[in-house]
């Protein structure tokens, strides 16, 4: 429908098919825990055995976790839920008021000892008939992209750009070989600093959460100042990019979300009207796509901003730009001379910054330091097969 009504738009440069996917059940190891690197683990957090259990309305006790460090969370205790023994399936519906995974066999209760018991652990790693192991990018993602973007191409009479994305914190699979891949495909994964998203504070201290989810000893992923910041974010994305790379080939690399909270450090920004840190986040988050040659989409600009509203999404308030601060509807001019224009906006000194446009070469290096204002940027320009290259330099501005 949306292709339908948009793809005929020149402005509408692509689609994104699926923010953030992940697995579900598809491909899970074990019906009693998720995987704590990629899956957040906060308040209660019942494993796919514990939501059948607590679906077909038996009390069950299910792990309590909190905030923590150096790991983000641990367990703070075991707390019993659905105590009311409610089921949330109809008995008048398709399975009688029955779990559709207990019909399947995956697990049973016992009424004599009042317990559940898992009987198939493997139902959702291998194929139910046949017992082949699936994987969920090759059996199940790969597939569904390749549909869909079929059908985005029958939807729109211009060439569309398609963006697909992996399950967020992962890097590109090795598996995203090339004919499983699709025309005019970008890979856009999505990349935050995710322990101050958490946390929502940021300061002189960052975390590579991309290192300590593969296990990296803790001490070794802390950085300390806002340099070790650069360097920090900057580590996470080229890995990120560089894995692309190595799997998609020539294909392009785009960031295709990333950004900072403004309501971080217990909202700090909106009683003072300072919002230094934010802006210091937001310079090391650019300076390491800038470092990395990556493109990318900065999250976000919302003109219904508010900091008690925040983006009127899912909790978040991501907009550099805040009605709190801004002009009154009516007031000033449209002339782009108009200081007035930039009333609420939020750390421009950080987001507005020198880049190359268009490049006749290939980019080697991009740097942009926000407390000079100077900006340096080399390219190599290949000119005969003389000669290897020439390389052209703009900087300091």
């Amino acid at each position: 429908v949306v292709a339908n009504a948009l793809g005929g738009l020149e402005a509408v440069i692509g689609f994104d098919m699926l923010n953030e996917p992940h697995r579900g059940y598809i491909d899970l190891p074990s019906l009693h825990n998720w995987d704590y690197n990629t899956d957040l683990h906060l308040h209660h957090i019942p494993s796919a055995f514990h939501s059948f259990t607590l679906g077909a309305g038996h009390p069950t006790t299910v792990p309590h976790w909190v905030r923590s460090f150096p790991m983000p969370t641990k367990i703070e205790n075991h707390q019993t839920l659905n105590k009311e023994a409610q089921c949330v399936w109809r008995p008048d519906g398709p399975t009688a008021g029955k779990c559709l995974w207990e019909m399947h066999g995956v697990w049973a209760y016992d009424e004599k000892y009042k317990t559940a018991m898992v009987l198939r652990e493997h139902y959702f790693k291998k194929h139910p008939e046949t017992g082949e192991k699936i994987d969920w990018y090759t059996d199940f993602y790969y597939p569904f992209l390749q549909r869909w973007a079929e059908m985005v191409r029958k939807a729109c009479p211009l060439p569309k750009i398609v963006f697909v994305e992996p399950i967020p914190n992962e890097f590109c699979p090795t598996s995203w070989t090339e004919e499983r891949q699709i025309p005019q495909m970008v890979f856009s994964p999505h990349w935050y600093d995710l322990d101050a998203l958490f946390r929502k504070e940021f300061g002189n201290f960052t975390v590579n959460v991309q290192a300590l989810s593969r296990g990296t000893f803790p001490p070794k992923t802390f950085f300390w100042g806002h340099p070790s910041a650069r360097r920090n974010y900057g580590v996470q994305i080229r890995n990120l990019v560089e894995a692309g790379y190595k799997s998609l080939g020539e294909r392009p690399v785009f960031i295709g979300e990333t950004g900072v909270p403004m309501d971080m450090n217990n909202g700090e920004g909106f009683r003072t009207g300072d919002f230094t840190w934010q802006a210091r986040m937001m310079d090391a988050l650019l300076c390491a796509l800038e470092q990395s040659l990556v493109g990318f989409t900065l999250w976000n600009y919302n003109p219904l901003n508010s900091d008690a509203t925040g983006d009127q999404w899912n909790g978040e308030n991501f907009s550099w730009f805040s009605n709190n601060r801004a002009r009154r509807i009516g007031s000033g001019t449209r002339d782009q001379t108009d200081a007035s224009l930039d009333e609420g906006s939020r750390i421009l000194d950080s987001v507005v910054r020198p880049y190359p446009a268009k490049v006749a070469g290939i980019p080697l290096r991009f740097d942009y330091e926000v407390n000079r204002g100077e900006f340096t940027f080399e390219w190599a320009k290949p000119i005969s097969a003389k000669t290897n290259e020439e390389v052209g330099r703009a900087g300091p501005l």
